[in-house]
This record gives C-alpha cells, sequence and structure tokens, in this order.
C-alpha cells in the first residue's frame, strides 16, 4: 500500500466550492436549492429562516451562497470527461451549462454585494424570476451550529420592507462557518458516487439511468476528486466523526427509534421534519464521507476503518445510516410493536371457527394480530407439531452474555381441543406436549444451539374441554336439541324431547356430538349452520355471566381471556434464551487409516 502522503498531489483549486460543483455528476442525486427553496428547507427541519435574512447572513459570513452563475464568463469553459446523467434536474442543468461556459463562480471569491436580490422585488415580475445564486443542502448542517445567530438577529424597518440585522460575529464563529461551507463542498462533490447508496444494501437511483450509473462507477477514481479538492482522507473520517457526534444531542428520537427509521426506505426519509430530518441530514452527509473513505480502503490508498484507532466512528458505528446492529424483528420488540403474536391459540373444528371470533369481538378482546392470533385447526393432532415449529420455535440472533439472544420475542402456543385420543387423559395430554416441546427443541438445535428447556417449556400449553366436544361444554341438551331442529328438515322424525333425550345420552356416553345424526336422512348436519344458530345462545351467557357474577362464563371465553393476558403480559425488549453451543464429533475413519483418539471433537463456530 503507498502512503497517501507519497502520492503526487496538484495543487488545490482557488476555491473547493467550485471545484467541487465543477465535478461529474455534480448535484446529480440532488438538485441545488434556489433561496426561497433553501428557506423552506430550513423550517422544515426545525430552523426558521426567511429570504430577508440571507443578505445579511453573507454579509458577515455566516452563510454564504453556495455557488453563482453570472451572465458572462469569469473562468475557463470545464467540461466533464465522464459521461453524466442524460437526464439533469432543473438547476442540476444549468450548472452543467455555467460549468461549460465559464459562468460558475464561488461567491465568496467575488465578495458580498449589497445589490444582489434575495426575493423577486415585485409580484407582477416574471415567474420564471431568479438572482443566480443557489444554496446546497449540506449548508443546512452548518447552518444549524450557527443557529443561534439568527436567535440574536433584530429586524428594522427600510422603507417599505422590513430588514433583518444580524449580530456582529468573531473570527472564531466566522471561521467555524467557512469550514461547514468547506464540509458541504466535499460532500457535493462525492454525493453523486456515494449517495445512492447510503441505504444498506439498497441503490437509489432517482432520475439516473442503471446503465448511467454502472458505467460511471466503473470510471470513478475517489483518488483523484480528493485531489483536485485539496484534500486527504483523513479529512474525511475527521468531518464525519464530528458529524456524527453531533447526534448525541441534536437528535429527537431515541436510539431505538432511530435505527427503526434508518431501516426505512431512503425515499421515505424526506417524510420526517424537524431535528429528527437535521439528524438523518448529518448521517446522510457522513455515510457519504465514509463510505468514500471506504472506498479508498479498499483500493489500498489509506488503511481499513477496522484498523484505524484515533477515530471513534468506524464498521460498527450504531449512528451509521448504513449499520445494522440486529435484525430488523430485534428492532420492533425492543420497541413493544413486533408483528410477532404474544399467543397463538388453536382450536379445533367448524363450530370453533365461526363462533370463537363472534365471542372475541363481543368481548370487545383486543383483536389486534401482534397479541392473539386465532387457528383453527382440522384434524390438529397431525399438524400441532409443524405450527408449533413454525411459531414458537426461537430464531437465534447470537450469543450475549451467557445466553443466546433471539430474533423475535417469544410466542407461545396455546391449545385447547377435545380430549380425543391421544388427549383423552393428563397423561396423553403431557405426552403430546413433551413432543411438540421435542419438535421445537429441534429446531433450535438445528442453529447450532442446545436450549435449555426451561425456557422452551413455557412455550406450549395444552388444555382440553371438559365435556366430550365444543359443543357439549358449552351448550345444553336443550340449547342444542331447538338449534338442531332449525337447522335439519327432519331430525330423524325426533321432536325436542326426544332430541334432547339422544343429546343426553350421547353426552353420558362420553361421545361425539356428531353421533346423534348418524342414522337420520341425509345424514348430515351442517356445523357452520349449527354455530350460526346458537350464537344467540352463547351471547346470552356471556351476557349473564357479564351481570351476575355467580353465573359460569363459558369456557371459549375464559381461553380467550387467558390467552389475551398472556400475551399483553410480553414485555418489549431483548430476548435471550440459555443453552449452548453444540459440538459435533469428527466423521469415523476409514479403516485402513490411523485410528485417531476416539474422544476428538470439533467445536462449532464461537459465537460473536
Amino acid at each position: 500500500m503507498i502512503p497517501w502522503h507519497s502520492r503526487a498531489v496538484t495543487s488545490p483549486p482557488p476555491s473547493i466550492v467550485r471545484a467541487a460543483a465543477s465535478e461529474p455528476w455534480a448535484f446529480a442525486p440532488e438538485d441545488p436549492l434556489t433561496t426561497a427553496e433553501f428557506c423552506k428547507e430550513a423550517k422544515n427541519r426545525g430552523i426558521d429562516l426567511s429570504e430577508e435574512q440571507l443578505p445579511d447572513l453573507w454579509r458577515v459570513g455566516v452563510l454564504v451562497p453556495f455557488i453563482e452563475i453570472r451572465n458572462k464568463p469569469l473562468h475557463q469553459p470545464a467540461t466533464s470527461v465522464i459521461p453524466e446523467p442524460r437526464i439533469p434536474g432543473y438547476w442540476e442543468r444549468e450548472v452543467r451549462l455555467a460549468r461549460g461556459s465559464g459562468r460558475l463562480v464561488d461567491p465568496e471569491e467575488l465578495g458580498f454585494r449589497p445589490q444582489v436580490r434575495f426575493w423577486r422585488p415585485q409580484p407582477q415580475w416574471p415567474a420564471q424570476w431568479w438572482n443566480g445564486l443557489l444554496y446546497s443542502r449540506w449548508q443546512l448542517l452548518g447552518l444549524y451550529e450557527v443557529r443561534h445567530v439568527l436567535d440574536r438577529g433584530r429586524w428594522r424597518r427600510d422603507g417599505d420592507r422590513i430588514r433583518w440585522l444580524s449580530p456582529s460575529i468573531d473570527q472564531y464563529q466566522r471561521d467555524r462557518a467557512a469550514e461547514a461551507r468547506r464540509r458541504a463542498a466535499i460532500v457535493v462533490a462525492l454525493e453523486g458516487r456515494y449517495l445512492p447508496v447510503v441505504e444498506a444494501q439498497w441503490i437509489s437511483l432517482g432520475r439516473v439511468a442503471p446503465d448511467e450509473w454502472a458505467a460511471y462507477v466503473r470510471n470513478y477514481d475517489p483518488e483523484a476528486v480528493l485531489c483536485r479538492l485539496g484534500i486527504v482522507p483523513d479529512d474525511l473520517l475527521r468531518i464525519a466523526d464530528t458529524w456524527l457526534a453531533w447526534l448525541y444531542l441534536l437528535d429527537p428520537l431515541h436510539r431505538d427509534w432511530s435505527e427503526l427509521v434508518r431501516r426505512a426506505p431512503h425515499q421515505t426519509w424526506k417524510d420526517l421534519s424537524g431535528y429528527a430530518l437535521l439528524a438523518m441530514d448529518y448521517r446522510i452527509a457522513s455515510e457519504v464521507l465514509l463510505k468514500c473513505y471506504e472506498d479508498l480502503a479498499d483500493r489500498d490508498v489509506c488503511p481499513p476503518l477496522g484498523e484505524r484507532t484515533d477515530v471513534f466512528h468506524r464498521e460498527h458505528e450504531p449512528e451509521r445510516v448504513s449499520y445494522r446492529s440486529q435484525p430488523l424483528d430485534a428492532n420492533l420488540s425492543v420497541l413493544g410493536i413486533s408483528p410477532h403474536p404474544g399467543v397463538v391459540l388453536v382450536l379445533e373444528g367448524e363450530t370453533e371457527e365461526i363462533l370463537v371470533p363472534l365471542v372475541k369481538e363481543y368481548m370487545q378482546i383486543p383483536g389486534r394480530a401482534e397479541l392473539v392470533q386465532s387457528v383453527v385447526m382440522r384434524g390438529v393432532q397431525a399438524d400441532l407439531t409443524k405450527l408449533a415449529a413454525f411459531t414458537s420455535a426461537p430464531l437465534i440472533d447470537r450469543y450475549q452474555v451467557d445466553a443466546w439472544r433471539v430474533v423475535k420475542p417469544p410466542t407461545r402456543l396455546m391449545v385447547a381441543i377435545d380430549p380425543d385420543h391421544p388427549f383423552d387423559s393428563a397423561e396423553g395430554v403431557e405426552t403430546e406436549r413433551q413432543t411438540i416441546i421435542k419438535e421445537v427443541i429441534t429446531v433450535v438445535r438445528a442453529q447450532g444451539v442446545d436450549p435449555l428447556q426451561d425456557d422452551i417449556d413455557p412455550l406450549v400449553s395444552i388444555r382440553t374441554w371438559t365435556e366430550r366436544c365444543f359443543e357439549f361444554e358449552h351448550f345444553t341438551d336443550d340449547d342444542l336439541a331447538e338449534a338442531l331442529l332449525d337447522v335439519h328438515r327432519n331430525c330423524g322424525g325426533l321432536d325436542k324431547p326426544q332430541l334432547a333425550a339422544a343429546l343426553r345420552q350421547q353426552r353420558q356416553a362420553r361421545q361425539d356430538i356428531e353421533n346423534v345424526w348418524t342414522n337420520w336422512r341425509p345424514a348430515h348436519v351442517s356445523k357452520t349452520e349449527l354455530a350460526r344458530r346458537l350464537w344467540p345462545t352463547m351471547r346470552a351467557k356471556l351476557d349473564l355471566a357479564a351481570a351476575d357474577e355467580s353465573a359460569p362464563l363459558p369456557t371459549v371465553a375464559q381461553v380467550l381471556i387467558d390467552a389475551y393476558r398472556e400475551a399483553a403480559r410480553r414485555p418489549r425488549g431483548h430476548f435471550v434464551m440459555r443453552g449452548k453451543a453444540l459440538t459435533y464429533v469428527e466423521d469415523p475413519p476409514d479403516a485402513a487409516e490411523p485410528q485417531p483418539d476416539p474422544t476428538v471433537v470439533v467445536d462449532a463456530e464461537e459465537p460473536d
């Protein structure tokens, strides 16, 4: 690697601002701003600025316009040797034309001129009136750092207008403002290459065509750009380090919220306002500089960030806009807004499919999917283990302080089903529960971790109805007889007392309700229609339980309440699971080969 200081560096240009504005692809991602647009963007970021304040801010050196486009040439024309976007922005095109005709100047070189207007002189002037001045979006960063000047200024009437007078500033403040403008120029020179890639794993091209971008990247030489600007790679780190440090005082969002916002698509960041938007500008500008430094490091121009000990903000700095310290699920979990439900409630049968949502809505149990999701399964025994593995098995993120951090918050699987075999005894229920837990553990072990069973065991619970089926559990024989007479045309020739007696016989024999109509012709009862007919009866039971504390609450209602309470108890934050990394025995060697010690094992990869 060739040290930077040993390379041939051209003489710095007379103005870093003009050099930056003359760079190929300058202002390609972001058009420069007119005076009115700059004031509007400042207000969007919580800085109250008007066009009447701009002349005096320029006069005292606090805020000098970024570039000026003159009517007559003042410099040698310059052209880009790299093809530029075929569809430029409006002001980007004006900058290109001025650069090619020598009319692009740095207002600082010409000095403050009181005759320059910053607002439309008369309302009847043409709509296309323009004073030739343009600002950079990145100058808003420097404006924030000298915002106290705006607070100390005063207004004075000057004829038919009100004039704003800036307070006097010392040389230190003037130098600070000049440095802020220089930093903005560096970002302008680099943003064409690095701004589209500040969003992690995405390229945001805007109006630039992909083939144009690919050709530009192939021909881009960051070392040559820095030479033209008269800066070195360390300048990039110093500026980015300063800007990211500002965020600890500036950003109104908590770090967890801030990291979540940074995950949103690049285009949505402009929907922010106030200091939250300004903080994002600081992050984006810093990322442009750090991306350029990393590009230079890849070309062996400078040491990689990971080898630098003289800067604080490196690859894994949590304030970087491209840094992802944890998966999205973990970001949501720590804020308590995870989309993963706290409880998955599994029920069985067509009747439950109709009545459970009605009961849930009537009791006003919150139906948000992140709390409780109800799943009605038919043939629950066959699919229950697969469902548990999908919903409740923890997903391992990384090792952290004697435990494994999991990606998503825990989801409990609560099952309420008929006491069919093998759920017809307490021992059978526990056996099936352990089978489900073993399936969950298998999923975790496949991720290289042997979990502590005490951490997995609470994730699964199974309860059965005391009666043989859901209908017998929640309704009397008379309730069911009356409903069956409404949904079947003859009920096997039975009247209501006979039908109630047949139902009672099946109840006492611990048989399913379907046995009642086995010999009917037609031998089919729509359980869906039966459930709808039973809903008024269920609603009356719920009303009675609400009015009379001694009245029993329908079991399914209690199950729903228990599931909701369990889900609501899940705290927000990061979740961990105890366990140990798995070790694997080597494959047995060939018989012809020397036999090694059989106790040798290969350790799994060390956790981060």
